[in-house]
């Protein structure tokens, strides 16, 4: 709680150009995540598919090496038999490059199985090739001795024939059908290679044999060297055969255990690629896992930051909003605590000062407006007493008017007098004078009264401009007032 209002803080207190930074700089951060997500998937997919190739390749090698053995065991030629050997060289850099691909130890001990398996294969292929070419060479052997045996009977037969001994060469034609037998036989048993089709070859030889020593007995000893040659040639055409049946005994022996090996190898192929594929099926499913958990994840994590940000940015906005609205109306009595250094801080703190100065000033000029009442009761009370004193002033112009007037007649008066003293001027010369003193008088008062007429004139004059600047007073004090008004 307390680390998530210290980090609340120092976001408020950031700017809000590094806000939205931290804002878009999340966005990108979570498309960047779910793009690496994306691609470490799509990577160990292809990996994975790789693996699944490699794999596939050693089995289709192992097929391949198995169609190529049984062509060397239909023909037995040197053809087939390269062959056998390119596939398991082939086959041996197949294993190789799929180990270098696969890092599970289950995978990597059948892969060592099959490279074993392929190792005895190719021995057994050797050996069955060993005892192919020991077999065929029997076979050449066993020619080779039937013909010696066969010769040697010809000529006896021959000489025989010469010497017109019918009995005897009777029995060396007996001992050339007994070795025309047994060679049919051996042929039965170098095709066939069944056991009892050997033993049936074995006798015939040995009849054979034992017609010459039959007919040894019978026929001059001059022909026994070329009895005891056929007799070689029959032994040497038996042995022969006891090696053809070595031979063919080695090549099966080779030949079933290769099987037993091919069957082994593809079995090992099959199970690796039924653990590839299902190992290619858990990446695929773990790949949409993650990209679905870090695109929930990016959705969750950019949602909180555009709700924080937007918090951090609208909320001052409204507070500050609602002071200039309350400003506006003109409620300048609330204060805007501020607690952030960003921009949105800075706008706050001058509406704050801003507040504070229009309530400074209207403060101010409540103080003058009463300041200006007060002094306008204080100048309505001396205008009213300066407009009794003009109305008083009047009336006194108006008494000191109408006793001009009366002057005036008096003087008229005064002058019919005059005119009547000057006509009884010696009758009344002390009148006269009097009169004349009286007429000074007047005078003396006339101008007195003049002057105090022009004073009047004056203080009206006077006045008037004290009014004048009372009403250029009042105009101010009405122009601040409606200012006043309108600021408020």
């Amino acid at each position: 709680m307390i680390m998530s209002r210290g980090l609340s803080k120092s976001l408020a207190n950031a700017s809000v150009s590094l806000k939205l930074a931290i804002g878009f700089g999340l966005v990108l951060l979570m498309t960047l995540m779910i793009s690496a997500t994306g691609w470490f998937s799509n990577q160990a997919l292809i990996d994975r598919g790789d693996r699944v190739t490699a794999i596939a390749q050693v089995n289709e090698l192992t097929l391949q090496l198995r169609i190529n053995r049984m062509s060397y065991e239909a023909l037995y030629n040197a053809e087939t038999a390269a062959q056998v050997r390119s596939t398991l060289d082939q086959l041996d850099a197949a294993l190789q490059s799929a180990r270098n691909l696969l890092r599970s130890p289950e995978n990597l001990q059948l892969l060592d199985a099959q490279t074993q398996a392929t190792r005895d294969y190719r021995q057994s292929f050797e050996d069955m090739s060993k005892a192919i070419e020991t077999r065929e060479a029997s076979r050449s052997q066993m020619g080779e001795n039937a013909d010696k045996a066969v010769d040697q009977a010809d000529r006896i037969e021959a000489e025989l024939l010469k010497a017109d001994n019918i009995l005897a060469f009777n029995g060396i034609v007996g001992v050339s059908k007994l070795i025309q037998q047994a060679r049919f036989q051996v042929r039965g048993y170098t095709y066939s290679g069944r056991p009892d089709f050997e033993k049936d070859a074995n006798k015939a030889i040995d009849d054979a044999v034992t017609g010459i020593n039959t007919l040894a007995g019978d026929i001059s000893s001059d022909y026994s060297p070329m009895l005891q040659q056929a007799i070689a040639g029959l032994n040497g055409y038996r042995a022969a055969v006891g090696k053809y049946r070595d031979a063919q005994a080695a090549s099966k022996a080779a030949l079933e255990k290769m099987t037993t090996l091919g069957v082994s190898m593809l079995d090992t192929s099959n199970d690796l690629i039924i653990r590839q594929n299902k190992s290619r099926d858990a990446d695929s499913a773990k790949s949409v896992t993650m990209i679905a958990a870090a695109t929930a994840l990016a959705l969750v994590l950019s949602i909180l930051a555009a709700w924080v940000i937007t918090r951090q940015i609208t909320t001052p906005l409204q507070e500050t909003l609602e002071v200039v609205e309350r400003v506006a109306s003109g409620d300048l009595s609330r204060n805007l605590k501020v607690d952030r250094k960003d921009e949105l801080g800075k706008l706050q703190a001058t509406i704050q000062r801003m507040t504070v100065s229009l309530r400074e000033l209207v403060g101010g000029i409540r103080d003058g407006v009463t300041q200006i009442a007060s002094a306008a009761e204080e100048l309505s009370a001396v205008t009213e007493q300066t407009s009794a004193g003009v109305n008083s002033q009047k009336v006194e112009t108006d008494q000191v008017a109408t006793a001009m007037h009366e002057m005036t007649a008096t003087v008229q008066e005064v002058a019919r007098n005059a005119e009547e003293a000057s006509q009884a001027a010696v009758a009344a010369d002390r009148q006269a004078r009097d009169g004349e003193r009286v007429v000074n008088e007047a005078i003396a008062q006339i101008e007195r009264l003049a002057s105090s007429v022009g004073n009047s004139s004056e203080a009206m004059g006077a006045l008037k401009q004290e009014s004048d600047k009372i009403g250029s007073v009042l105009d101010v004090i009405k122009s601040v007032a409606e200012q006043t008004n309108l600021l408020a």
